[in-house]
């Protein structure tokens, strides 16, 4: 039995995760997590925090959503019919909400003991964010972006009109990467995370984004 490519990195991801939340599940945090929260929250300059900011809020669940939603409204656009990859950035998006909030529930584990700098949008106020294991942000810049990334990369599963768009791949590949590690390092910084939160939340991300992917390449094969 052959498994494609996307369900590998899934798997992988999986088995990392597992690997990274060991300690974590105990109560104990990873060697050097706490230097590395002072070493960012140290950081803070008026016009940094401003840009940590405005970074955070591209992964917020409000601008996430409109993102993936305008994705897959210019993807039928472009496409002319109704499939999976133009599902794909919605269904990537939403499918990772119970992952987050079943997770933090299981690890429980509480945010950094610093001070917290507030986001443009304030969050939606409920018990689990009391809880940090994985970072929320982290996932949806993986699945969101990552999602994004995939319909370019792909020229839309191998279906016409957004083969256009290939000669662009590479560098909308590059500048997804650094703005998933820019959002993740903004977590760190603003002091609502601990590095491994951001770790397990892009692996989280990254592993429901590959299932994702697998689901609508289907469409293309059949």
């Amino acid at each position: 039995m052959r498994f494609s490519r996307p369900l590998i990195v899934a798997a992988i991801s999986a088995a990392l995760f597992f690997l990274l939340s060991i300690p974590i599940a105990w109560g104990d945090n990873w060697p050097g997590e706490w230097a590395l929260v002072l070493w960012a929250t140290d950081l803070r300059r008026p016009a940094l925090t401003r840009a940590m900011q405005s970074l955070t809020f591209l992964a917020a669940a409000r601008p996430a959503l409109l993102i993936s939603v305008g994705a897959s409204a210019v993807t039928f656009w472009r496409l002319r019919r109704m499939s999976r990859p133009v599902l794909l950035p919605v269904v990537a998006l939403v499918g990772a909400v119970p992952f987050n909030l079943a997770l933090r529930a299981v690890f429980g584990r509480f945010r950094p003991g610093v001070s917290y700098v507030p986001n443009l949008i304030p969050e939606i106020r409920h018990p689990f964010q009391r809880w940090s294991y994985p970072s929320g942000h982290a996932i949806t810049s993986v699945v969101v972006y990552g999602a994004l990334a995939y319909l370019l990369w792909s020229g839309g599963a191998g279906i016409g009109p957004l083969k256009r768009f290939r000669r662009w791949r590479v560098p909308f590949l590059i500048a997804v990467m650094v703005l998933v590690g820019g959002i993740g390092f903004s977590r760190v910084y603003l002091g609502v995370h601990w590095p491994t939160d951001v770790l397990g939340g892009w692996l989280v991300g990254l592993g429901w984004l590959a299932m994702s992917v697998a689901w609508a390449s289907r469409d293309s094969a059949q």
